[in-house]
């Protein structure tokens, strides 16, 4: 246990680290090359130039003896950009390879019992007894659990292997079902003849699963089909298909229309009221199967008109070609993440796993990438960015022009992708004097939630401006802002946004950030 003493001092030292941050004391911004030191298992390399989004990374690592193709072990892991380890944990060869947060302190996790919710700072475990495949997505309205069961269909003499959408409640009772097979016929099977164990067909392989509480709808991704589905949860009927076997005009990039926009893809979720990210696998192509180009994509959609639209795309080479896994999710800054996550790609077997971040130019910033050992290669699933606490966007030098009123607009965003709707606060302080708080009902998908403060006409001149953030528990985060009026804008204008500086962590969270330097292996 932490002393009060203890507690204080380490409050007092990560506030003057965010100060000395915002100063630009501590900047990153010209660093070039090999970054970190790391003991996460499989050694990684992590290279980058600066322009990443600077949070900490959540994922589970697969290593595999590449000769029997065995499992070595499966290690949970949160770190930060420079693979410094805050959590480690040994899941066991039964334990799933996704892992998210839903809510500042709690992991859903998956094992082959069912999924389970895990406490990082009571280090608290609750099992449900529930089982499925790929993935666990909670439906936080009615404190349920979505996964996929399989279920063998038999038409002439052939099986065919389907899945269905289950919900369960915390204590392992079914409250909810719909079987794909009702709307995706034998015929929707990828024409290379995709089989499960056992060489059945396999028709569907449902590989995610997105919930919107708002909506009440889900959005279901099949590997197979090349396609995914929106599903009403009210009524389990399909409103919608898009992809190779959908109901949309489909374009690419170049505003061709294609006949599929990603094929095998995974990790498809929600961005937007009308748009889509997902992990293009490029894995059985059917314009050329040997394109291998794995892809992070967006999809923006038009129900009225019925089409679909590429909107970005990053195309990685084919030494990051991953022909299963993967996943992609959009920053708040702008940037995406890809988990080019085979423990092997194309042409490059001396490389597993490549975990990526790539600008709005697709250009790579930040990569964390593991060595084969010898026989031993390492796999990851999917991986998440996570914060600590809420994060503020705003420049740190902010101009209003001499006469004009100084209202001052910043956008806040929760800790990591949430898909519903959550509460904080904020304090605002001008000069040092208390200036406003304010309620924030943070917006789901990790979109922004713009704040004004309006300080009224002030004389020409350079003013502090201190913006605090908490969550719905009270973890917290400190910008500070230099407020210039005057009458041209500055010789030297910062656009260093510091969108996570760094997490000032409430009395709760502290003594997992105390730990860090020894890290947690629990």
């Amino acid at each position: 246990m932490l002393k009060t003493s203890q507690v204080s001092k380490l409050h007092s030292f990560f506030l003057v680290l965010v100060l000395l941050i915002s100063n630009g004391v501590t900047s990153q911004e010209n660093t070039k090359g090999i970054i970190g030191s790391t003991s996460i298992r499989g050694n990684p390399t992590i290279v980058s130039n600066g322009d990443y989004f600077d949070a900490y990374n959540l994922f589970i690592i697969e290593r595999r003896n590449m000769i029997n193709y065995n499992t070595v072990d499966k290690t949970l892991y949160l770190t930060d950009m420079e693979g410094s380890i805050v959590i480690e944990k040994d899941i066991g060869f039964d334990g799933f390879m996704g892992v998210e947060f839903i809510n500042s302190t709690t992991l859903l996790c998956g094992n082959y019992v069912g999924a389970y919710l895990w406490n990082i700072e009571t280090d608290v475990i609750e099992q449900y007894n529930f089982t499925g495949h790929h993935e666990f997505e909670r439906n936080e309205a009615n404190d349920t659990y979505f996964t996929f069961q399989a279920y063998i269909i038999e038409d002439q003499g052939i099986e065919y292997r389907y899945d269905k959408i289950v919900e369960y409640t915390p204590d392992g009772v079914l409250i909810w079902e719909v079987n794909l097979s009702d709307f995706v016929p034998f015929s929707h099977w990828c024409p290379f003849g995709d089989l499960e164990t056992g060489n059945v067909a396999d028709v569907t392989h449902a590989n995610s699963i997105s919930y919107d509480q708002s909506q009440d709808v889900l959005y279901v991704n099949c590997r197979s089909t090349n396609t995914f589905y929106k599903i009403d949860h009210k009524t389990g009927n399909l409103l919608w298909s898009l992809g190779e076997h959908g109901d949309f005009t489909l374009r690419d990039i170049y505003s061709n229309v294609k006949d599929a926009l990603f094929y095998h893809s995974h990790g498809l979720d929600i961005i937007s009221e009308n748009s889509f990210i997902c992990f293009d696998n490029d894995e059985h192509n059917q314009t050329n199967n040997l394109n291998h180009h794995s892809r992070i994509i967006e999809i923006t959609i038009d129900e009225n008109t019925m089409t679909a639209n590429t909107t970005y795309e990053f195309s990685a080479p084919k030494t990051y070609h991953s022909a299963w896994w993967g996943d992609a999710d959009l920053l708040p800054n702008g940037n995406r993440v890809g988990t080019f996550g085979t423990h092997g790609h194309e042409g490059l077997t001396s490389i597993g796993a490549r975990l990526v971040e790539v600008n709005e130019k697709s250009e790579i910033v930040w990569e964390m990438y593991f060595p084969k050992e010898v026989d031993v290669s390492a796999g990851i699933y999917r991986m998440k960015r996570v914060s600590f606490s809420p994060i503020i966007q705003i420049d740190s030098l902010y101009w209003i022009k001499s006469g004009e009123k100084a209202v001052i607009n910043w956008d806040a965003f929760y800790n990591f992708r949430n898909k519903h709707e959550l509460n904080g606060s904020y304090e605002i302080y001008f000069e040092e004097e208390f200036m406003e708080k304010g309620e924030i009902l943070f917006k789901k998908f990790w979109q922004p939630t713009p704040i004004s403060v309006d300080l009224g006409y002030l004389e020409d001149g350079n003013y502090n401006l201190t913006i605090t953030i908490l969550d719905e528990i009270g973890h917290e985060n400190i910008e500070q802002v230099n407020l210039q009026i005057s009458k041209n804008p500055p010789k030297t204008t910062s656009k260093t946004n510091f969108y996570l500086s760094i997490s000032i962590i409430s009395f709760f969270l502290i003594p997992v950030v105390f730990q860090r330097k020894r890290k947690i292996v629990i």
